[in-house]
């Protein structure tokens, strides 16, 4: 059954976890990766500048779709009155014309509020004119979801240092507000006048953060870490009313991050229009949101239930790439050996070596590099996608891209960029849909024990793999040794050395090849891991009812494992991504 936003929606009174819930306890697919687009911008635009400024605003939207037609847009809004307001009906008509136009086949846009404070308090506090009150209860009413300190723990002022709860005036709650903007945005459209307000919360701020900058007034750990990716940053000169604001260049346009030098050769005529360099990873979501939108794309269906279309993917693309590395490893080593051996049997064929030399150093790096790199990322995604997807159904408010490689590798940035967007699409549609603890809890069990048996399985083969090839390392090595020793003797045959440089060379490549596979490292590593989901489904096993020296309910406790697995799960996937990372194919050692 479709849901009213055009997802895949399975909700039912009677919930039963097996055949009512996806599987991770989701209670809908979230359906493609949205392009999340956030807005921050000046109360008091100078009136004037509006019909310029919309018009902009709705060039670049229209560009997206044009260029994007898989990819939903979730504008993330503060709804503040001025430019935040303006931004909001602008995507809102742009949108609608968009499913006028294309009907089923538009993608689910959103548009999802991002409060300071909870909607009454917001209403009460920031609004004074009744016309500007009337707008912000209609597009409110038009949100997918709306999120405030009183859903969304990301919106809750932290605990200050000397332990004093702020009061829900303080000014910091923008500041916060900023930050999760910023951190859930990657494309951020700014309405601002350039000047430096020295305000927490204010636009030039969250500015600062987009682009990656300590801002002089940062007010929590996230901005000095800046885990989060930069992204994209359109500046559009907003003049204000304030005294003092420039009222020159009033719609221009900036880009940032600003295009490589190879890239200025060919600007665009029309300023209006996002330069193609800063759309790369907009693009590289359109290609898998086109796949998993295929009427012919079958989700996977497992011992869980049915998965979500993009973990599905994610997972299918990362077995198939797998096994596309593991045959160009064997490939080489095959290949390898049969060419020594021709080139050591008959002295015409000692060309074979610098044939050898040239498939070694020059074709296989080029061959297996793609699918290992490939084989990562989606595995990655596949496994950060799982414990988002738990997180989000269970209530937890970590965030899976926080805790995945935040600082590191900056060519599978994209995965949290793709997760964040996930668990923003999550994190709406739970502001106004209810969770079904218990059920996904059952699910969660499901995804452990599943986990221990895969972990037990693996652990083993993977055993039995190092130990094989470690054997055989040694009876070649063996081999060489003797045949070495014996080769002087009159009774052997000339070709005796020759059989040495053979058995040598495939003593060299038992090691290398089964080093490239990390056969006792991933098996070292899984052990750990099977260690931590058995100690998990002991935890929730202990978990009684009736235990009265707790001051937690079951299911908070229930959902403290929850998280701690999850923790363990992106623990082991960064050690092992670090693994990989670290193990180049490099054929000179």
């Amino acid at each position: 059954m479709a849901s009213a936003n055009g997802l895949i929606d399975v909700r039912s009174t009677a919930v039963n976890p097996m055949t009512d819930l996806l599987g991770h306890g989701l209670v809908q697919d979230p359906g493609p990766i949205p392009l999340v687009i956030g807005v921050v911008g000046h109360r008091d635009p100078v009136a004037s500048a509006l019909p310029v400024l919309r018009d902009h605003l709705r060039r670049q939207l229209e560009q997206l779709l044009q260029e994007l037609p898989h990819t939903p847009l979730l504008m993330l809004n503060g709804l503040a009155e001025g430019m935040d307001t303006v931004a909001a009906q602008v995507f809102l008509e742009v949108v609608a014309h968009d499913r006028e136009l294309r009907h089923e086949k538009a993608p689910a846009h959103q548009l999802v509020g991002a409060l300071p404070k909870t909607p009454a308090a917001f209403a009460a506090e920031d609004f004074q004119d009744p016309e500007a009150l009337a707008v912000l209860e209609e597009l409110l009413s038009s949100c997918d979801g709306v999120l405030h300190p009183g859903n969304c723990q990301a919106l809750r002022l932290p605990p200050s240092p000397d332990g004093v709860l702020h009061t829900a005036d303080d000014p910091a709650c923008y500041g916060q507000q900023g930050i999760f903007m910023v951190r859930n945005s990657y494309l951020l459209l700014a309405f601002f006048d350039g000047l430096e307000t020295m305000l927490v919360g204010g636009t030039s701020q969250s500015v600062a953060m987009q682009k990656g900058e300590i801002h002089p007034l940062f007010v929590g750990v996230e901005e000095v870490l800046n885990r989060s990716e930069s992204g994209i940053l359109i500046h559009h000169q907003t003049p204000r009313r304030k005294l003092g604001s420039p009222q020159q260049g009033s719609g221009s346009i900036r880009y940032w991050p600003i295009a490589p030098k190879a890239a200025i050769e060919h600007v665009q005529q029309d300023e209006t229009l996002i330069p193609k360099h800063l759309l790369k990873v907009p693009l590289y979501l359109e290609a898998l949101n086109r796949e998993i939108s295929d009427p012919y794309f079958k989700p996977t269906v497992n011992s869980e239930g049915l998965m979500t279309r993009l973990w599905s993917l994610a997972d299918k693309k990362a077995q198939d790439n797998k096994v596309i590395y593991e045959r160009w490893c064997r490939l080489l080593v095959i290949t390898g050996l049969a060419m020594i051996l021709l080139s050591q049997l008959s002295s015409q064929l000692h060309a074979l070596w610098w044939a050898l030399l040239f498939l070694a150093f020059i074709i296989f790096p080029r061959l297996q590099k793609e699918p290992k790199h490939d084989f990562i990322s989606y595995r990655c995604l596949a496994e950060c996608l799982t414990v988002q997807h738990i997180w989000s159904a269970a209530g937890i408010d970590d965030s899976a891209a926080d805790l995945f490689l935040p600082r590191c590798d900056s060519e599978l940035a994209w995965i949290r960029t793709v997760v964040r967007s996930v668990g923003l699409q999550l994190l709406s549609f739970y502001s106004h849909e209810q969770r079904h603890e218990q059920q996904t809890l059952q699910k969660a069990r499901l995804w452990m024990n599943e986990q221990v048996s895969y972990l037990d399985d693996k652990t083993k083969k993977l055993s039995r793999k190092a130990k094989r090839w470690k054997i055989s390392a040694q009876v070649l090595a063996v081999l060489a040794l003797l045949v070495a020793l014996l080769q002087d003797q009159v009774w052997m045959p000339q070709t005796t050395g020759s059989w040495v440089v053979v058995l040598v060379a495939s003593f060299g490549s038992a090691i290398a090849y089964s080093d490239l596979m990390g056969y006792e490292d991933t098996q070292a590593r899984f052990a750990i891991s099977l260690a931590q989901f058995q100690r998990a489904i002991k935890a929730l096993n202990v978990i009684k009812p009736e235990t009265p020296q707790s001051s937690l309910l079951p299911y908070e406790r229930e959902k403290i494992v929850l998280e701690a697995i999850g923790l363990e799960k992106l623990e082991e996937t960064n050690q092992w991504v670090n693994d990989q990372l670290r193990r180049v194919y490099a054929p000179g050692s």
